[in-house]
């Protein structure tokens, strides 16, 4: 009785701890995670993640405290606890394997050049081999109108800037043409609000909250009554995490428009949350089934939204650096006199880069709708 009374208090003192590791677990994912809840697909995954990974360190310590008294020769195995490494327990082979991170599955799906499909499934050959033509992840088509008016912004001041480096400062229109290249450059670069999305976002599905919920119900069922219970506290957390990461990167895109015209499209982003094509040469697809190491689809998506992420964040560095060469210049020529040359060598190579890096941006969006969201915007001068 006093063995079974003992054991009691320090399951519910292991159950308090692990209540305790729910923000560190979630503050390690959350570190590089949710840069801008882009789709409600990634949403849901990167939600699950963090879950999923604290039930299955949650339930490796209630089993070894429940084994704790009959410790024998293999002990060894149970107290390598997976709270300490990033790996997992596998019970079918009886071995600890390596676990996929977040920060490990990016650098292979770049690697590896995944392609998810949309939710038109792709079609399969005779053979097996999957069609050529393969749907990308797609979003309406008012989401793109603000990208690609950015865009085209950044295509004029590269056509500004080539120019400008071009220009005879002999000839007899030379001021003229400076002053006016520089001025519709501070216009592109400074008045960023022409970029700014509309205000009030279309209505959305609820599709992220049904994938979220199918989800976790689905880990509940599975799970002891004790292990449910533990686990709620850790959902109402993760909801929590992710609402303020939302407020945030709000606050963020009100106060950089170039931002919120990129995130206006990759927030109403849909994927096909069942499957997606692996574009990986023969030897290497065939080893990665044999090691059992191909991404699953919700951490494919997150990949990708990084992806993305990790682009618009090097346009936004970009768009900063030529506004301050832009300032820095015309600050020169209006100290010094107006016979002062406009050296924009620097200024092109920025925006060159920038309309590069931007490119490679619009590369993920569907041709066709890169197509019909320039016609659009056309249309509206």
């Amino acid at each position: 009785a006093m063995s079974a009374y003992v054991n009691g208090i320090v399951s519910a003192v292991l159950l308090i701890m692990c209540s305790l590791l729910v923000s560190v677990v979630r503050a390690d994912y959350t570190a590089c995670a949710f840069t801008s809840y882009a789709t409600p697909a990634a949403a849901c995954s990167r939600e699950m993640k963090i879950s999923s990974d604290f039930v299955k360190k949650s339930k490796s310590l209630i089993i070894m405290q429940q084994q704790s008294s009959f410790i024998d020769q293999n002990s060894e195995k149970s107290s390598s606890s997976p709270l300490s490494s990033s790996r997992r327990w596998d019970e079918t082979s009886k071995t600890y394997v390596n676990a996929f991170g977040r920060r490990s599955m990016i650098m292979q799906t770049m690697l590896l050049c995944t392609t998810l499909v949309s939710n038109a499934s792709a079609a399969s050959g005779e053979d097996g081999s999957l069609s050529t033509t393969v749907n990308k992840p797609f979003a309406p088509l008012e989401a793109l109108l603000p990208a690609t008016r950015l865009r085209m912004a950044i295509d004029q001041a590269v056509q500004l800037a080539n120019e400008m480096v071009s220009m005879d400062p002999t000839a007899a229109d030379f001021f003229t043409r400076r002053s006016s290249n520089i001025a519709q450059l501070e216009h592109i670069l400074y008045d960023t609000q022409a970029y700014a999305p509309p205000p009030m976002l279309p209505k959305m599905d609820s599709q992220k909250s049904k994938l979220y919920d199918q989800a976790y119900a689905q880990q509940l069922r599975a799970m002891s009554p004790g292990e449910a219970l533990m686990a709620l506290p850790v959902q109402l957390g993760e909801r929590n995490t992710a609402a303020r990461l939302k407020r945030r990167q709000k606050k963020l895109e009100k106060n950089d428009p170039v931002r919120g015209a990129l995130n206006f499209y990759t927030s109403q982003l849909q994927f096909n949350t069942e499957s997606y094509v692996l574009n990986a040469a023969g030897s290497e697809r065939k080893r990665l089934i044999r090691d059992d190491a191909l991404p699953d689809v919700k951490s494919t998506i997150v990949s990708d939204l990084d992806l993305r992420d990790l682009l618009r964040n090097q346009m936004l560095d970009l768009w900063e650096d030529a506004a301050a060469e832009l300032r820095y210049q015309t600050t020169i020529i209006d100290e010094v006199s107006d016979t002062k040359i406009f050296d924009a060598t620097e200024l092109s190579k920025i925006l060159l880069k920038l309309q590069e890096i931007c490119t490679s941006w619009f590369e993920f969006i569907p041709d066709q709708d890169v197509k019909k969201a320039a016609e659009a915007v056309l249309n509206e001068t």
